[in-house]
């Protein structure tokens, strides 16, 4: 029997390419930045699936901001390690 609902990584999918108007709209710098905004969502889609709701945008949010964290952090260990 084949599935009947989605899965978490098809609907992410899916919200990505409802956005694919807006991206072709950006200049190719903004595409750019664009794009890895998504891989940023793809990387953390397994658990985005643990969330228990199909509100798939919140959680491309919440991965895209999980990234910037952590990018965030290894900028003020890097700092420390310069300023040390």
């Amino acid at each position: 029997m084949g599935r009947t609902a989605p899965t978490y990584r098809l609907l992410t999918e899916s919200e990505i390419q409802k956005w694919n108007m807006f991206r072709k709209a950006l200049t190719r710098r903004d595409q750019q930045a664009f794009d890895e905004l998504m891989k940023k969502v793809r990387k953390h889609v397994s658990a985005s699936s643990y969330m228990g709701t199909l509100d798939v945008f919140d959680s491309m949010s919440m991965a895209i901001l999980l990234e910037h964290e952590i990018e965030i952090l290894k900028l003020k260990k890097k700092m420390e390690h310069v300023s040390d």
